[in-house]
Formats: structure tokens, sequence, C-alpha cells
């Protein structure tokens, strides 16, 4: 039970069909299927033989958020899980592990993996931001990581409904926009938690996406914001 309400979202805009072949096969490999995989591309009618089946191909132009909006649009499940297109599942039972807190009547509509077995007890987890002073670029990574311990968005399931609640990605960002997301739902106080203990992280590759959001101009942009939407309170 719980799979069968999960669509997996996977945005590939001008990356590697290699990379995307890896991650797919980390998927075929579960113990467990999800509802449906949904690929977003805009790549028009190049996209190789093994892609045509087993999968939803929606074509998608523009960023990565762009494709995430799309996919969210496109999906059918109630649950939805965004991995990227460089990323593996890091073993066979990643997505029966999760499904079994995938329901719908539970009262959560985040879910997602720690790689600490147990809680912090100290003060980094009691949701301690500090003062924000100029471009400081870690307030990302104190909402997320210090308030709610929070890995990472790749893996994680979600409700669509949050993503009616908080609003579509933002699509003039090349990097970072999925942690400008999280920052917006945390601070706007929609996010219901329910995390899980994860044996090991979600695996990721080294293409050129990654060089990309390794920007250090276009990540900084992405941190200005979120440190705006502090200041302002959401």
């Amino acid at each position: 039970m719980g799979l069968e309400l999960l669509s997996v979202i996977i945005p590939t805009a001008g990356r590697r069909w290699e990379e995307l072949r890896r991650c797919l096969y980390s998927i075929e490999q579960q113990d467990r299927q999800p509802a449906e995989v949904i690929v977003l591309h805009n790549h028009g009618k190049t996209i190789p033989n093994w892609l045509k089946s087993g999968v939803i191909n929606v074509r998608a132009k523009g960023t990565i958020y762009e494709g995430f909006n799309a996919g969210v649009k496109a999906a059918q499940g109630p649950w939805l899980m965004m991995i990227g297109d460089d990323d593996r599942l890091p073993h066979r039972e990643w997505l029966k592990n999760i499904s079994k807190y995938l329901r719908l009547k539970t009262p959560w509509n985040y879910v997602y993996h720690r790689i600490i077995p147990t809680e912090y007890d100290g003060s980094i987890h009691r949701g301690i931001v500090p003062p924000l002073t100029g471009k400081n670029k870690l307030v990302a990574q104190m909402i997320l990581q210090c308030r709610h311990g929070i890995v990472s968005h790749s893996g994680a399931a979600y409700r669509k409904s949050l993503h009616d609640e908080v609003g579509p990605y933002p699509e003039h960002l090349l990097s970072q926009g999925d942690t400008w997301w999280l920052s917006k739902a945390s601070l706007m106080g929609r996010l219901k938690l329910k995390s899980y203990y994860a044996d090991g992280p979600i695996v990721g590759g080294d293409n050129a996406g990654q060089r990309v959001s390794k920007n250090s101009v276009e990540r900084a942009r992405a941190y200005d914001l979120i440190e705006e939407m502090v200041r302002n309170g959401a």
C-alpha cells in the first residue's frame, strides 16, 4: 500500500541521456514500483527508444523548474516525488520504505529521509536561526536542515495539495529552486513533516546540470531571494 499513490517526476532538460538511464534503472530495480514515472524533457522527437516505454514522456521547454511544474500538472497521484535525472536511488528498498508513510488519511504532507538514526538533541535541531547579515548564503540550509533536518528534496515525497498551497517552483531560477520552494513552505507554516531513517543518501551524478547548479552567481541569487523571504516573513 502507498506506492500506488505516488508519481515520480524526473526533469531532464538539457542533460545527458546516460545519466537519466542510470536514474531510471535504479527505479526499475526497486522491490516495489510507483504508480507512474514521468520524464520531462525538451528534446522533441529525438528521445531514445528505451525511453519510449514504461514511462510517461512530457515535453517541457525551459528551466528544470519549469519541468518540475509541468510534471506536477501531469501527475495523477496525490503524492509526488522529484528525482534529479543525475540522481539514483541507493538501494532496492528505497520506495518500499517510504511507501508505508503514504496514505490518504495521514496528517503529514511531506515525508523525507534522515541519514542520522535519531533526531538531533542539540540546539541545531531546535529551529534556531541566527540574525541575518548581508548576503547570508546559509539561510536556506539553516531553515531546512537546522529547523527540520531535511537532507535533500530529491527522493522525498510530498502531497500534491502542498504544491497547490505553496505555489509553483520558481521558473526564473536555474539553481536551488527546490530549496527556495521548501523554504517558502516552511516560512508559510505549511509543512507537516514526517521523517524516517534511511541508511544512505540519494546518490548524485556529476554532469553538466550539476555544474550549472554550482554556479556561484546563480546560487547566490537564489539565496538572496530566500533571505528576502525570511525578512518579509514569507
